[in-house]
């Protein structure tokens, strides 16, 4: 999302549920974050809000939340079980 202006706050909403405003870092909480990446494995819309720098405009975009948990999920092997890949050299294919 970014955090343009300091001291100021942003905020995320996904489809209809109520916003989650940020802290003045531009942070959310630990539990509001886990509760928003539950909601965002349902794939949806989100909206976020910040507020431009020198300006101080509160700008809103909207964007397609499509694939969170696949997402997930690649990055969780590849933190957990990468090391379990093995290749087979009879697969391999020389490049020239």
């Amino acid at each position: 999302m970014g955090h343009d202006y300091p001291g100021r706050t942003g905020a995320l909403r996904l489809d209809d549920n109520p916003p989650r405003v940020t802290g003045t870092d531009g942070c959310i909480g630990r539990l509001a974050a886990n509760a928003f990446a539950e909601e965002l494995r349902r794939d949806g819309e989100i909206i976020t809000r910040r507020v431009e720098w020198p300006y101080r405009n509160e700008r809103d975009n909207r964007h397609a939340i499509r694939g969170f948990s696949l997402a997930e999920e690649m990055l969780s092997f590849l933190r957990y079980d990468v090391h379990s890949v093995t290749f087979d050299e009879r697969a391999a294919v020389e490049l020239p």
